[in-house]
């Protein structure tokens, strides 16, 4: 948890801050540390809570489970061909 806040007040306090981070790493890259906080920091805070509050503790990493759906757009329709002149 230190190391979250410490984290944080050194974005704030940079010059670029977080908009630094933007214009200097790609998506991709900021997605794979945001997963890696989690992973290696918050969901390690969560140990204490697995015994002696399950249900807490069940629904951060259900909440934690990302869905992947598809874009819920219909599919274009074929184009008919055109009837054929006589």
């Amino acid at each position: 948890m230190r190391y979250a806040i410490k984290l944080a007040i050194s974005l704030v306090k940079s010059p670029l801050g977080l908009a630094g981070l933007a214009l200097t790493d790609s998506l991709p890259k900021l997605i794979a540390n945001a997963r890696s906080i989690f992973r290696n920091e918050i969901d390690k805070m969560m140990t204490p809570y697995e015994k002696s509050n399950p249900d807490f503790f069940n629904g951060y990493f259900a909440a934690r489970v990302i869905v992947n759906r598809a874009a819920t757009h219909a599919a274009p329709k074929p184009a008919t061909p055109a009837p054929p002149k006589p």
